[in-house]
This record gives structure tokens, C-alpha cells and sequence, in this order.
């Protein structure tokens, strides 16, 4: 594990860097770096393990000797890069190069990428490298006017990112750098930070619920994966050697990429994920098939825009038609939970954020609670801390979903009072996390925690899932020292006295004038 002062270290030298664009603009060029670093070292270390004879070293091969191994790079890693293409070649040139104008590391750049996806081109892995680089714009003027001013500005990321020390555990630690950035870019990216990222403790909660409930998992699914921190969380707490296969969607081209580079940073292999580009409700992914997944784990966006049952194609998709109809244009949050479902096999586990407001409103969100109260498809509702989220204060919870359930209740959780204070939001400590899963695991009713309702009981509250109708709050009584409330009173009717004596003196000597 990288350290905090490591890690801040690393933040502070991206952070002056800047120039002209925000902080979630600056990702877009820091990550990538560091991606085209560890792809490098990868090849390169594969090639001198593989074909290294005498020690040679591939970034110092010819070419043409290059280009005869192309075929085993491809097949053992997805990719290749030629000796001339290595982050470390480029690092030799921007050091061997020091006036400026000399080299255009943006065209450098992109002739590396081009090349690394080429390289993939017509195999299994085209998928996993397809644009995944070759969009980041190295002639943007917000890197510079010039060329010799994004040249700076390349070089010094190149430099920053070269320096990057990860000790002998160097994936792990990579991918807690990769992590840490993803988050601090989160937290200072309002709204939109939310969008791509799932803090840690939450996604550890998630993940930890849904593992409770499977032994056995072979395929886990996130529909609106964002950079992939939840399913990466999931693989670290189950176990990345167990051969579960990691799927995903995403909806932003430059989040998909971003996710992409953060399964190959976290050591995952090309044949062990399948993301996918696009919109979940609009146009799911068509390998991501019915009934196909033993774990569904998601933070879908809240309250999001969609066409609903106005689209003649969604009208008739069975996701929304034939589990409880279509989610209001102005709230998608069913649907991603409708889809999820629709997704999950018959003895899998889906553990989905959503927003309170869906599971207490009249209407279309009614009539869909209904449908999955009466098929008995909820196991639990976890109403979770406010502010644990990146850009947004909504009330939350973690809404959990089982096709095969061995009774028919519902464990309704409250864990609103369970976190800790950090600088700019709420958190989860790892002592919460375990005192929610307690909770959890025990299925059953504790005074002011949790309650287990029948579903007749829900039902009878016509279909209401919010945490409040079912859990009481405990209610504070303040002590009271008497002593001390009664000679409070006292001074105050001391006092009250004594300006109705003051007040009475005023009038007596206007009247005596």
C-alpha cells in the first residue's frame, strides 16, 4: 500500500500542472501517462523475461527484431509497443532533447497509442484497447499555445510520472496511485465527480454484502461502471485469483477509457473483462445477456433524464415492460434497477445506490416496487449516511436484490448514524462497515437498527420501502441539571425586574416634567 505522504506527494506535483484547465480536465493527461508507463514496463519486462537472452533489454532492441515477436506480445499481453515506442524511450529523448521546439512529444505520443491499439487489431483483445488512447488531445491549447509550450508541459508530466517510485510490489501499488488519483480528481470535481467514482468504503460495503451471499462467483457486473473502482474494490475483497470475470458499461466515452486502463493497472488481464461503451437502458451491451450474472453491484446516476416509454424501442423491451412497467422520463433510477435485475441469474445477488425518493413516491415508481415486493425480490434496504458521495448531499440506499430467497421479508436497515467526519464530506470507517454488515448477517429486528417486515407488511403500507416507515429513531433526551434550570429562571426574573422597575422610573419622571 502507497503511503498518504507518497501519495500527496504524487497529487502536489500533478496538481502544478494545471495550466489553463480544471483538475478533472488535467486526469485526462495525467492518467493516460501513467497508463502508457506501466504498459511499457509490462511489454518490456514480458520481452526480457520471454526472449531476453544474455539479459538484453527491449527498449534498447532494432526494429526490425521487434517486429518478430509482435505475434507472441499480442497473444501473451493483448498489445505491443515497439522499443521505439516505450515510455522510457521517450523519457531518453525529452532528456537527450532539452531546447525546446526539438521534439513534438504530442505526435510522439500519438503515434505510440496508434500503434498499441493497431497492434490489437482483428484479435480477442481489440475490445479492451480499442480508442483507448488515441482521443486524449496533446495539441489542445489548453496545454499550451504553443508547441513548445505543450512540449513543457508534456515533458513535465512525463517527468512526474517517471519519477513515480512503487517499490517491489509495483501493480498494487500503481493501481493504489492510479486510485488515489481517481478519488482526489473526484472530490475536487463537484457534480461531476460523483459520476465516475464510488468512494471506497462504500464500494467495500457493497462489495462485502454481495459476497456475504455468494461463495461462488464466475461473473460480477457493474451497468454504470464509471472508472471501475466498485468492481475493482469487489475483486480485491473476494480474491483476483479465483477467475471471476469483470463486466462493465459505460456511458462517457472519456470514463470508459479511464475504466479500461484501471482494470489493466490493477493487473487484470485482457480475457478477464469485458467493458463496454454506451447507454445501459438505451443500448445495452449485447454480450452482458439475460440472467447471465451471479453478482449485479452499481451506483447508477440519481434522477436521471430518460425516454422512457416514449421510445418505441424501450416500449417494447422486456426489461421495464414485463417487470412492472416503465420508470417516470424524469427519474430513470428503476430502470437501472429493472435492468440490473433483468440481468442477474436466478440464484444471484444484486446490491444497487439508489436515491430514497423512489422507494417512497406514488405512480409508475409504485406500481414497480409492487412488482418486486410480490415476486419477492427484495431482501434488504440499507438507508446509508447522507454526504458519503462526491457532488451530491441526496439521501441514499443500498437497495438489495435476490431472485431465490429462502423467506419472504424484508430486513430494513438504518445506518444513518453510522460514519465518520472527513474534510469535506461523510465516510465510512471500517468499524461502520462491519457494524452494517452485523446488522446485515443477523436478519432480524434490533430496537432502533433494524426491522424485519414481512412482505404482507409492506404491502399493507401500500408498497412503502423507505427505512423510516419500519426502523424508529432513537430520540435523544438532553439531561437536565435542575439546580441549574432553576437558578437560571431566577436571574432571568431577576433581571425581567429589574427593567420593569427601570422602565417605570422613565415613565414617573416623564409624567413628574
Amino acid at each position: 500500500m502507497v503511503s498518504k505522504d507518497v501519495a500527496n506527494k504524487i497529487w502536489s506535483a500533478c496538481d502544478k500542472l494545471r495550466s489553463n484547465m480544471d483538475g478533472t480536465e488535467m486526469k485526462n493527461y495525467i492518467l493516460p501517462v501513467m497508463f502508457y508507463r506501466f504498459i511499457s514496463e509490462k511489454i518490456s519486462q514480458y520481452v526480457n523475461d520471454n526472449f531476453g537472452k544474455g539479459g538484453s533489454d527491449y527498449s534498447l532492441w532494432e526494429v526490425d527484431k521487434a517486429k518478430k515477436i509482435n505475434s507472441s506480445l499480442v497473444q501473451g499481453l493483448g498489445c505491443s509497443l515497439l522499443p521505439i515506442h516505450l515510455f522510457q524511450n521517450l523519457k531518453k529523448d525529452i532528456d537527450g532533447n532539452p531546447e525546446e521546439g526539438v521534439l513534438d512529444l504530442g505526435k510522439k505520443l500519438n503515434e505510440a497509442f496508434t500503434y498499441l491499439e493497431e497492434s490489437s487489431l482483428h484479435t480477442s483483445s481489440a475490445s479492451n484497447f480499442r480508442n483507448l488512447l488515441v482521443n486524449t488531445n496533446w495539441n489542445d491549447v489548453k496545454l499550451g499555445g504553443t508547441l513548445s509550450k505543450r512540449n513543457e508541459i508534456i515533458a513535465d508530466l512525463v517527468n512526474i510520472v517517471n519519477e513515480m517510485e512503487f517499490g517491489s510490489d509495483y501493480e498494487d501499488n500503481l493501481g493504489d496511485v492510479y486510485e488515489f488519483l481517481i478519488s482526489r480528481y473526484a472530490s475536487n470535481g463537484g457534480k461531476k465527480g460523483g459520476e465516475f467514482y464510488t468512494p471506497a468504503r462504500v464500494s467495500e460495503l457493497l462489495s462485502k454484502i454481495v459476497i456475504f451471499e455468494k461463495e461462488k462467483v464466475s461473473k460480477v457486473y457493474d451497468p454504470t461502471c464509471g472508472s471501475g473502482s466498485l468492481l475493482l474494490k469487489f475483486m480485491k475483497m473476494y480474491g483476483r485469483d479465483k477467475g471471476v470475470k469483470v463486466y462493465g458499461q459505460e456511458n462517457n466515452v472519456t470514463t470508459y477509457n479511464l475504466c479500461r486502463m484501471n482494470m489493466f493497472i490493477h493487473g487484470m488481464s485482457f480475457n478477464d473483462f469485458d467493458i463496454c461503451l454506451g447507454d445501459t437502458l438505451g443500448e445495452p451491451c449485447l454480450t452482458h445477456e439475460e440472467g447471465m450474472f451471479d453478482v449485479v453491484i452499481s451506483n447508477p446516476p440519481y434522477s436521471l433524464k430518460w425516454k422512457s416509454d416514449g421510445d418505441k424501442q424501450i416500449a417494447n423491451d422486456s426489461r421495464f415492460r414485463d417487470q412492472g412497467g416503465f420508470a417516470p422520463k424524469d427519474k430513470a433510477d428503476f430502470a437501472f434497477i429493472q435492468h440490473a435485475l433483468s440481468r442477474l441469474k436466478k440464484d444471484g445477488v444484486a446490491a444497487i445506490v439508489c436515491a430514497t425518493g423512489i422507494l417512497t413516491r406514488m405512480g409508475r415508481e409504485e406500481n414497480i416496487r409492487k412488482f418486486l415486493v410480490e415476486n419477492n425480490y427484495v431482501h434488504a434496504v440499507i438507508h446509508i449516511a447522507k454526504d458519503l458521495f462526491y457532488g451530491t448531499g441526496i439521501e441514499t440506499v443500498i437497495l438489495v436484490l435476490k431472485k431465490e430467497k429462502s423467506d419472504d421479508k424484508i430486513l430494513f436497515i438504518d445506518a444513518t448514524q453510522k460514519f465518520i467526519k472527513s474534510s469535506n464530506k461523510n465516510d465510512l470507517s471500517l468499524e461502520n462497515v462491519e457494524e452494517i454488515l452485523r446488522l446485515y448477517g443477523d436478519r432480524k429486528s434490533e430496537e432502533f437498527l433494524s426491522y424485519l417486515a414481512s412482505n404482507k407488511e409492506v404491502v399493507d403500507n401500500k408498497y412503502d420501502l423507505g427505512v423510516k416507515a419500519y426502523v424508529k429513531r432513537r430520540i435523544e433526551k438532553e439531561e437536565v441539571n435542575i439546580k441549574e434550570l432553576v437558578s437560571d429562571i431566577k436571574k432571568s426574573v431577576e433581571k425581567i425586574n429589574s427593567l420593569r422597575t427601570e422602565i417605570e422610573e422613565m415613565f414617573d419622571s416623564m409624567l413628574s416634567e
